[in-house]
């Protein structure tokens, strides 16, 4: 079988990342690239020893690649995504999927129309210890509340991400996080947001409260010189449970603590081969899919555009 042809529609850090990644799978190749900058191209090339084009167009539409990872700028995921589904791609969008929940619902919409995959780029799911996180968590249970917050120094190389008209601040990033506790605590009953800005920070949360009871509050927020960390526990009448800054957990119940450890795993190459798989259908990818919907949707509810 030939290996399935990669583009990468965004060369920066996270693409070349990406790209890097997908070098080390068996049945992949990066074939092509596109950056906005001529140097941000000419550095793809020199790493990953492919081509790259002045057009995200021409990428998106090449008949050398299979499938198109997007990793260009929030507001232009959309687009981006859709011109290569259009074209009869496999896409990856790196988060977010697009900026609302009727624009993914169109990308979902033309992935199965076209017969192709639309994978968003929530990595942590493919952690191959996820499953036991969920069982974990849901061991706290009934659930009474929780925190999940997390900030991200974007630093001077990506003041873009300041820039309200290619970001929509934190928001951008909750459908990202959301997710994980839908699965653990299954339906929401009700959801409240809010957000702000403040001299070129911003941050944005969303409360979920469960049909099955209690709370989580998903909170993110970004800025130069913000600093970057998280918080992330949940609490209930079985126990708590939080998790460490490498992704371990430490589940305290009356039996005592038991940690898990996620240290040490690549979720950027756990990501690319699931994409993979996708494509050459050893799994599905709408479950998954459909699950960042319903995300999505309450983003939307919560913090309407």
């Amino acid at each position: 079988m030939e290996a399935l042809r990669f583009g990468i529609c965004g060369t920066g850090a996270f693409g070349r990342t990406r790209a890097r990644a997908l070098t080390a799978l068996a049945g992949a190749r990066v074939a092509l690239g596109w950056s906005r900058s001529a140097a941000t191209r000419q550095r793809f090339t020199d790493e990953l020893d492919a081509p790259a084009v002045e057009s995200w167009q021409a990428l998106c539409e090449s008949p050398d690649v299979d499938a198109v990872l997007v990793c260009s700028t929030n507001v232009d995921h959309f687009p981006h995504a859709r011109a290569a589904l259009a074209a009869g791609k496999h896409v990856l969008v790196e988060v977010p999927l697009s900026m609302t929940r009727a624009q993914a619902g169109e990308l979902a919409a033309l992935a199965e129309a076209n017969g192709r995959v639309l994978h968003h780029g929530r990595q942590w799911r493919y952690h191959p210890e996820y499953a036991a996180f969920l069982d974990q968590t849901r061991r706290v249970g009934p659930l009474l509340f929780g925190v999940d917050h997390e900030s991200w120094d974007f630093g001077p190389s990506r003041r873009w991400n300041a820039d309200p008209a290619r970001v929509a601040g934190g928001r951008d990033f909750l459908a990202y996080f959301i997710p994980r506790w839908l699965e653990a605590f299954g339906e929401v009953a009700r959801v409240t947001g809010s957000q702000a800005r403040a001299d070129g920070w911003a941050a944005a949360s969303v409360t979920l409260q469960f049909e099955a009871g209690g709370f989580i509050t998903v909170s993110y927020a970004l800025g130069e010189g913000l600093g970057s960390w998280r918080q992330r526990e949940v609490h209930g009448r079985g126990g708590s449970l939080r998790t460490e800054s490498d992704e371990s957990t430490v589940l305290t119940t009356a039996d005592g603590e038991v940690r898990a450890d996620a240290g040490g795993v690549d979720l950027v190459r756990c990501e690319c081969e699931a994409f993979r798989d996708e494509i050459l259908s050893r799994r599905d990818h709408r479950p998954a899919l459909e699950l960042d919907l319903r995300a999505m949707a309450l983003v939307d509810e919560a913090l309407p555009m």
